[in-house]
This record gives structure tokens, C-alpha cells and sequence, in this order.
């Protein structure tokens, strides 16, 4: 497993003041998640949105949608990713299914898996090429959303050296990729962008952050399904000599695209930056009270039951979107509790809900998982097809026959539901 990871960890975002922008805090928006976690008002998909729809996707021998499923959504596609399967892609309104998208070997445009099965993608919000991992982690293999290939993106050594793809959180608009690196070697990049067709680096932002020495972990642990709503392809857990752990999603969404602008969460960090010209600016300030995880902290998981870690956000135009959770380790006594939590930037109003999911007040169905966010702007869930049939018919109460329409040809079987919220 150790052979798996590179195992050199950036260890803080502590030192990333060296290259920011000062700004006077008191200018900035303030999220009040430490209040909102105390006050425990709860929120529903009707404080995120007016109207659902669901798409169920259409179920063949050729899209089969295997296990662990992360979606995304660009203009009137939907592309999903799932266990040792290609991306296959689906229309918006029918969910019929349309074109898969790359495979696996050693033929031009072949991609590459996490190791476990998953195929990590990233679509450029500009003109909606898809990008995943080239066999070797050398680069990245571009296609169309329409499955035409379109050519690999192959980093030069230099930038390879400097650049571990599978420790990365990518966002990339008009094929210019930014990346976060999580995990790297001495002088590796922290934050940079590249020419996602030649691979040239065209912007860094360097970290004076130390490195953990490779004798320090004595163990890795690994969890598939930790992070995939969130588009991770897993979770790390590092053990150290020491006693301490560290745990991290490697490509966990901590970057995102808004309105033109790239924004960028780190973890223990309690703001929010937009990326400039080597340069990162504070942007929003996350105010966690009681509840703030000190970054001196980070690797202890005592008193971590009564501290909030943020894992990734998702931005519209009505707010922001955050999950969290308190606690740490899967194997120690603090006590690891999921939240979702909603920043609606037209009243300033933070709320907290306790759980991985939102309950539906606009169709009193089941509850769900934001998942990710489309170009369009809408919150993105899945269902699983099992799900909705226990549901239709353990139903006490009759559900609309307009709702019912959608579901009465789904089995056990049958591919997941898209659920858009807007």
C-alpha cells in the first residue's frame, strides 16, 4: 500500500501567507458555520432550491453503471464514472444513454484507474473537454464530450518530477489546468496551472510548508467510498511512529470554478481564497467559533469529536454548499459525525444539518447527497434505483402519479437516478 502513495505529505497550509495577498479581514464576507452548528436550525432542499427533477438513466448492456458512482453534469450531458467502467455519458432530459468516453490499456488515449477501479475525470467548464489520468500518471488524456479523442496532455519531465498527479485536485476552464497538490516531494508545486494541451506550466503559487520525512509513517490505511460523493477517488489515512494520523482525500474537490474566477478551500484553513497571478486572495472568511480545528491540531485526534473538518464546498448562484464532519479516525474512540452545511449568499443566513443528507421537502421523497454542482448551476444527487423501488413500495402515502410515471419501469436492477435541484 505504502508503494501505492507517495508518502511525503504536505503537512499545512501555515505558511501560504508567503505568496497571499493582504486584504483587511474586516472587508470580507464572514460564514458563520460555528453558529450555525450551535444553534442546529437544520435546512431543507426547499432553502437550496424550488424545483426537482429526476433522471433516471437508461439501463443496457453498454452502460451499466457499476459500483461507487460520481456524476457530473455539463449543459445537456451527464457523465458518470463507476467501478472498472469507462466514462459513459447521458442526455440531460431522456437520460438516454449516448457515448462512453476513453478505456483502459495501452492504445493512444488509453486512462488511467485510481488503482482500485475508479476513473477520476474532470470536465473543462469552458468547452466541455474531458480530462483524465494518461496510463503512468504521466499526463492527462483529453476527449470531447462526445467521446472523440482529442489527445494526451504529457508533462514534461521537469514538471513531472515536480507534479504528482494522483495527489491532485484539479479545475480547468479553457483547457488551462489549475491543480492543488496534497502530497508531493521536496520542491514540489503546491498550487500551479499548466497548458492542458502541450502540459506547459504556465503559473505557480510556491509553499514554503515542510515536508514529512518518509520514516515518519509506519502505516497506510485506505477507505474507497470515504470521498466519492465529493468526487474523491478514496480516502488516506497516514500513521506515524508517533501516534499521529493524518487522513485526506486526494482528489477531493478543494478547487472550483465561479463565475469566471477559481476559488480554492484548503483543510484546517478557515478561508476561503480566489487564485490571482501567483498570488491567492482572501475572499470569504469561514468563522467555525467553538467548533475551529487548530491547523497545530491537525494530526491529534483528541478533543477532535468537538471540531468541525471541512472536506469540500460547491458554489451557485443562491450559495455555497459545504460538507464536513467532526471527528477524524476511523478506528479511535472521537467520534467522526457527517454534516451538510449551506451559506445562501442573498441573506447571509448559515445553516447546519446533522447527516450525509438533505431531507426533500418540495416532493416529500428521499432525502440526498449533493454530489456536485452543473455547469448550469444546479445541485447535483444520485439514487440508487434499489432505493426508490423499496421506497414505491413500502409508500404509505400515494405519490403523485407524475412522480410515480418517472420510477414505475426501475427494478433493483436499473441503473441510478439523477437527481438536479435548481
Amino acid at each position: 500500500m505504502i508503494n501505492r502513495v507517495v508518502i511525503l505529505v504536505i503537512v499545512s497550509f501555515c505558511l501560504i501567507s508567503c505568496r497571499e495577498v493582504k486584504h483587511n479581514v474586516r472587508d470580507l464576507v464572514t460564514i458563520h458555520i460555528g453558529q450555525a452548528m450551535d444553534e442546529a436550525k437544520g435546512f431543507a432542499l426547499s432553502d437550496m432550491g424550488s424545483e426537482i427533477t429526476y433522471v433516471p438513466l437508461e439501463t443496457t448492456e453498454n452502460s451499466l453503471i457499476s459500483k461507487y458512482p460520481h456524476v457530473a453534469i455539463w449543459k445537456d450531458r451527464i457523465v458518470v464514472t463507476s467501478n472498472k467502467q469507462p466514462l459513459l455519458v447521458f442526455d440531460k432530459k431522456s437520460g438516454h444513454f449516448l457515448n462512453q468516453i476513453g478505456h483502459l490499456g495501452d492504445s493512444p488515449g488509453s486512462i488511467q484507474s485510481d488503482g482500485w477501479g475508479g476513473m477520476p475525470f474532470w470536465i473543462d467548464q469552458a468547452n466541455g473537454n474531458v480530462y483524465l489520468w494518461s496510463v503512468g500518471y504521466q499526463g492527462l488524456v483529453r476527449y470531447s464530450i462526445d467521446g472523440e479523442y482529442l489527445g494526451t496532455c504529457k508533462l514534461d519531465v521537469a514538471l513531472q518530477k515536480k507534479l504528482y498527479l494522483p495527489a491532485c485536485a484539479l479545475s480547468i476552464s479553457g483547457d488551462t489546468v489549475h491543480v492543488h497538490q496534497k502530497e508531493g516531494k521536496e520542491n514540489s508545486f503546491y498550487i500551479c496551472s499548466f497548458d492542458g494541451q502541450t502540459g506547459c506550466l504556465i503559473d505557480t503559487i510556491p509553499s514554503s510548508v515542510p515536508l514529512v520525512a518518509l520514516g515518519d509513517v509506519q502505516e497506510v490505511g485506505y477507505w474507497y467510498n470515504s470521498y466519492l460523493a465529493g468526487g474523491g477517488v478514496g480516502t488516506f489515512t497516514l500513521y506515524y511512529k508517533n501516534g499521529e494520523r493524518y487522513r485526506y482525500s486526494s482528489t477531493a474537490p478543494t478547487l472550483w470554478e465561479y463565475k469566471g474566477k477559481q476559488y480554492f478551500k484548503e483543510a484546517f484553513v478557515d478561508t476561503i481564497y480566489t487564485i490571482a497571478s501567483s498570488a491567492l486572495i482572501p475572499d470569504k472568511i469561514l468563522d467555525l467559533g467553538k467548533w475551529t480545528w487548530p491547523i497545530e491540531e491537525r494530526f491529534r485526534s483528541e478533543g477532535s469529536d468537538s471540531r468541525i473538518y471541512i472536506n469540500y464546498a460547491y458554489e451557485n448562484d443562491l450559495g455555497i454548499y459545504f460538507h464536513l464532519h467532526t471527528g477524524y479516525y476511523e478506528n479511535t474512540n472521537a467520534k467522526n459525525l457527517p454534516f451538510c452545511a449551506f451559506y445562501n449568499k442573498w441573506t447571509g443566513e448559515t445553516m447546519v444539518l446533522s447527516g450525509k443528507t438533505i431531507p426533500d421537502d418540495i416532493d416529500n421523497f428521499l432525502s440526498i447527497s449533493i454530489r456536485n454542482v452543473s455547469s448550469e448551476g444546479e445541485w447535483i444527487g444520485l439514487l440508487e434505483a434499489s432505493d426508490i423501488v423499496e421506497r414505491l413500495h413500502n409508500d404509505e402515502q400515494e405519490m403523485p402519479s407524475s412522480l410515480r410515471r418517472i420510477f414505475e419501469s426501475l427494478t433493483d436492477d436499473s441503473n441510478p437516478v439523477v437527481v438536479i435541484v435548481k
